[in-house]
């Protein structure tokens, strides 16, 4: 942090705007919107992650309570004021699961805490089998998909109509764009000289409505968009996940995108569409 706060003195009030915002905005409401499987994750190990913690100290195990604990706390410290969004949480949820079956284990070796054994590991089986839910619909999505929602032919189909060098805002497409085109992310950046802008690419996972595509999240951006782009392709999901007949889900998922190019003509109706 030292040269961040010698170019910049006030630099350290960003982390205290990030923890304003992570725990006191939308910070975990945006990351359940996200990932709720993650935020079940965490309700599902930190108190097993106290309970443990209190244990191992009240024995005197003062050195195992420090390396099994305090670097995880770290990590959640790290999350909450270096970053304004809660879904980095996904890459403490391992290091936390592990911490939890640790306690669980150390209980079952000690005879006298057999019984708290069997709540902890029930507690942890209930909020994992249901944090399941989501990895389990994702995988049956990928599983059904069909060819022209494929991620290699949507890629193909980036490719083919956009050029390299090309300057290109989205969020979700970056995976395809992102080694040689200019990629900027529709909420996050802020681009002065939008001419810079030439595309702009966006899906509707996730939308509840099938058809419906993310706007970019940015006012400016918006404008810009119906007033000086137009619609090239339009290869979005519109079937939602059916198992035996059975709809699973809202949105319409897959790996296609709507694709807009900038043009001098103002047309709207896609936009109203969307």
């Amino acid at each position: 942090m030292t040269p961040l706060l010698v170019a910049d003195p006030h630099s350290y009030q960003q982390f205290f705007q990030n923890l304003d915002y992570n725990i006191f905005g939308d910070g975990f409401v945006w990351a359940w919107y996200v990932f709720p499987q993650r935020l079940l994750i965490l309700l599902a190990t930190l108190p097993i992650f106290f309970i443990g913690m209190l244990a191992l100290w009240r024995t005197g195990r003062i050195r195992k309570t420090l390396v099994l604990f305090v670097a995880p706390l770290v990590g959640l410290g790290l999350v909450v004021f270096i970053r304004q969004s809660a879904v980095y949480l996904w890459f403490l949820e391992p290091w936390f699961l592990l911490v939890a079956v640790t306690v669980a284990a150390d209980f079952w070796w000690s005879r006298d805490s057999r019984p708290a054994t069997t709540v902890v590991v029930g507690w942890l089986a209930i909020w994992v089998t249901v944090a399941s839910a989501w990895p389990v619909k994702d995988y049956l999505v990928r599983m059904t998909l069909p060819p022209e929602q494929r991620l290699t032919t949507n890629a193909q189909k980036l490719h083919e109509l956009i050029p390299k060098g090309a300057g290109v805002l989205t969020a979700n497409a970056w995976w395809a764009l992102g080694l040689d085109r200019s990629v900027y992310h529709p909420k996050y950046s802020d681009i002065r000289d939008l001419a810079r802008i030439e595309y702009f690419v966006t899906d509707g996972n996730g939308t509840s409505q099938p058809g419906v595509w993310y706007l970019p999240g940015n006012l400016r951006y918006e404008a810009m968009l119906r007033e000086s782009f137009e619609v090239i392709s339009d290869a979005l999901p519109r079937t939602p996940l059916y198992i035996f007949g059975l709809r699973i889900s809202n949105s319409a998922y897959g790996f296609g995108t709507i694709v807009f190019r900038r043009r001098s003509k103002c047309l709207t109706q896609f936009f109203g569409d969307g």
